[in-house]
């Protein structure tokens, strides 16, 4: 899998969003929008395929 963070303008200001590829299928798996960068975001986008896949999501420490 592939993290990629990026930031979008809008209308509304910069927005930030962070993906997760699954590189064998070529498919966005997982993201996070939000409108600071951050390890939050980071965190997020990977949970969501974990979680579509029935897995236990983990805490953040």
């Amino acid at each position: 899998m592939l993290d990629d963070g990026t930031a979008v303008e809008t209308g509304a200001g910069k927005l930030h969003l962070d993906s997760v590829l699954d590189m064998s299928s070529r498919r966005i798996v997982g993201l996070a929008v939000g409108e600071h960068p951050g390890a939050e975001l980071t965190y997020g986008a990977p949970l969501m395929p974990v979680a579509v896949r029935g897995g236990k999501r983990p805490s953040p420490e």
